[in-house]
């Protein structure tokens, strides 16, 4: 299956719940994405998440759709 690296910025620091994490991963399982690992910059203001997807269309949903805004875990 095809990876797609999926970078987003944030205002100010990221800090994710395990609560919201579990939403992140009910949203992926429903696309059909699997998410394999996730870098956090030094501030705390950028995530780089690599996932698998079957094609670029699913990967820019999952962008869209996300309910924290950050990675999984």
């Amino acid at each position: 299956m095809p990876l797609y690296l999926i970078e987003r910025n944030f205002a100010e620091q990221l800090s994710v719940t395990p609560d919201a994490a579990a939403a992140v991963k009910h949203v992926n399982a429903d696309a059909g994405i699997q998410w394999l690992f996730s870098f956090l910059s030094a501030d705390k203001k950028k995530t780089y998440c690599l996932y698998e997807a079957p094609n670029p269309r699913r990967s820019r949903k999952l962008r869209e759709t996300r309910p924290t805004g950050g990675c999984d875990s």
